[in-house]
């Protein structure tokens, strides 16, 4: 296993998400990780429209933590403008769900909901997957 495949998988078990990525390659680590980003704000969406601040406070956090350890393994220097692209969209995404979580916003959960929607488009997904790839082979 990768040492990107080793830290993921640790950010992975650390929050909660389920299935094993053992053996996953980066696309499909990437894949499962944005998929639990879009579960957690989700179920804070629904938890903070029902008035539960205490299950949005705990999920708002963990979504964050998957978000900035994806941003952690990006190589800006090898990985040119879609890694510099990442790196941009992974910042506003933690900056506005940490917004979100303080301020209680709704609009903001369902924003970074419809901006990880497009990021995990197939187009922009294969553009993602190629980058994970390629710095895992290096």
């Amino acid at each position: 296993m990768t040492y990107m495949n080793e830290r993921a998988l640790s950010q992975y078990e650390k929050v909660g998400v389920r299935g094993s990525i053992t053996d996953a390659d980066p696309h499909a680590i990437i894949q499962v990780l944005m998929q639990g980003i879009l579960e957690r704000i989700g179920r804070a969406k629904i938890a903070l429209s029902r008035g539960n601040i205490a299950a949005k406070a705990n999920l708002l956090p963990e979504t964050v933590r998957i978000v900035d350890a994806l941003r952690a393994h990006l190589d800006l220097e090898k990985g040119g403008e879609i890694a510099a692209n990442l790196d941009a969209l992974y910042d506003y995404m933690s900056r506005r769900l940490i917004d979100a979580n303080s301020f209680n916003d709704l609009s903001a959960l369902d924003a970074k909901r419809k901006r990880l929607g497009l990021a995990h488009s197939q187009h922009w997904s294969l553009r993602v997957g190629s980058y994970w790839k390629e710095r895992a082979v290096r």
